[in-house]
């Protein structure tokens, strides 16, 4: 079966490649942001270029590189990124099921991308079912460059993503399935996942390197539902449950995991001029007492056997300023738009932050000696994007958080301003 598949993808390409369609383009990207709260400028320019080769429904290749030039007041980088590299196509000539793959170097998401969202090497196939399409896929993050990964789960992560000398990102194995089921009334969906990722650390780095850090394997469950209430009312609902083992190898210690995390958004666009649009997103992230962890990536404590907070495989953060990560965290987040113009947007956000429980957050600043309040502050977003044309974008965004004074010591209001710019061709 082997050869014959192998023989079969060899001759599509033969064949094909005479009458192929190839396609090539690129994008220039510039991000300028200054912010308070790190008291520094950071300029990121992307020049990137990309390409398609289409063969034959059974056979197709698409490539993606960039250039990017980044500054942050201290340090410049010159830093090369292989973004997308793989084969894709439809075996359904082969197999009578509508299979398709891909193959290579590509973005690996969970639907809601709260979880994974990071680029590996590997494959995703996806079964067409009529009532019930699901997808699978295994992924290594090993071979990625070490600047363009996502991945921070770990002590040992936060050590080689702070290494000048390391090129490579964390080498970790993801494997995932999903699926989703449309046929429930009203329109509703019902969508599953399930993903996890294996630390594929020796010992011998660990110890040599981060010596009290461990691997970090996890697993998560992820169900949600969404749909809409009426023709303008839109709806999402999503419950995550996380699994894990945290395996330090000196002293030898094992450590379980069992967290948690819930989101919800609605989405309302009234017939009005303008096309407003208004919306609500909940998101509530289980975490860690400062008794079981002594900071965000701090030991564990003593007295402990089981670790809570949320713990994501990519990272991704919430809010212009403050920016805080899943893990120990709550949040509202109240927004609003509209279009005066065809080309033109305009999105003012409100967000409230809290602590699940009194423990350590992504805020490195709040130490134990901060306070008991979950409470973090509020933060006032505000962005205006102007696309003038198909392949040009242009947006100026600005926000300022107010922090809660009785948990972060540094309780002057804190902004940040920027502007981005695209054009593509």
């Amino acid at each position: 079966m082997k050869k014959f598949l192998i023989v079969f993808l060899l001759t599509s390409f033969l064949t094909g490649i005479a009458a192929a369609d190839y396609d090539w383009g690129g994008i220039f990207e510039n991000n300028s942001e200054y912010s308070s709260l790190d008291e520094e400028l950071t300029q990121y320019n992307r020049m990137a270029f990309w390409g398609r080769g289409e063969f034959s429904p059974e056979l197709n290749i698409y490539a993606k590189g960039a250039y990017i030039f980044a500054y942050d007041d201290e340090d410049v980088e010159h830093l090369p990124d292989l973004s997308a590299f793989y084969l894709y196509g439809s075996l359904d000539d082969l197999f009578s099921t509508g299979l398709g793959y891909r193959v290579g170097r590509f973005r690996f998401r969970d639907p809601g991308s709260l979880i994974l969202n990071s680029t590996a090497d590997g494959f995703h196939l996806s079964f067409p079912g009529k009532h019930l399409p699901v997808t699978v896929g295994v992924g290594f993050t090993g071979l990625v460059f070490i600047d363009s990964s996502e991945i921070s789960m770990s002590p040992a992560d936060e050590y080689e993503n702070l290494d000048d000398d390391a090129v490579l990102a964390t080498p970790r194995l993801i494997q995932y399935v999903s699926g989703r089921y449309n046929d429930l009334p009203g329109g509703t969906s019902l969508t599953f996942s399930l993903i996890a990722q294996e630390d594929l650390r020796t010992d011998d780095f660990i110890e040599d390197h981060v010596s009290g850090s461990g691997q970090l394997h996890t697993q998560y469950a992820r169900l949600a539902v969404s749909g809409r209430f009426s023709p303008d009312l839109f709806y999402s609902v999503s419950s995550t449950l996380q699994t894990g083992q945290y395996v330090i190898p000196d002293p030898s210690d094992n450590y379980n995991y069992l967290a948690g995390m819930a989101h919800g958004s609605l989405e309302y666009y009234p017939d009005f001029d303008m096309n407003p649009l208004l919306s609500l997103e909940l998101l509530c992230s289980s975490g860690d007492s400062w008794s079981n962890r002594s900071g965000w990536m701090g030991n564990v404590g003593d007295d402990t056997d089981m670790l809570h907070r949320f713990t994501p495989v990519s990272k991704s953060g919430k809010g212009t300023v403050y920016a805080a990560q899943p893990g120990n965290l709550i949040y509202a987040d109240l927004s609003s738009s509209l279009k005066p113009l065809e080309t033109v947007q305009l999105i003012l956000s409100s967000i409230t932050f809290f602590r699940a429980v009194d423990g350590p957050v992504s805020d490195t600043s709040i130490i134990e000696a901060s306070g008991d309040g979950l409470y973090l502050g509020e933060e006032l977003d505000f962005t205006v994007n102007w696309r003038p044309y198909s392949d040009l974008g242009l947006a100026l965004n600005s926000g300022v958080f107010f922090p809660n004074s009785a948990v972060i010591a540094d309780d002057d209001p804190q902004f940040s301003m920027g502007g981005y710019f695209s054009f593509s061709f």
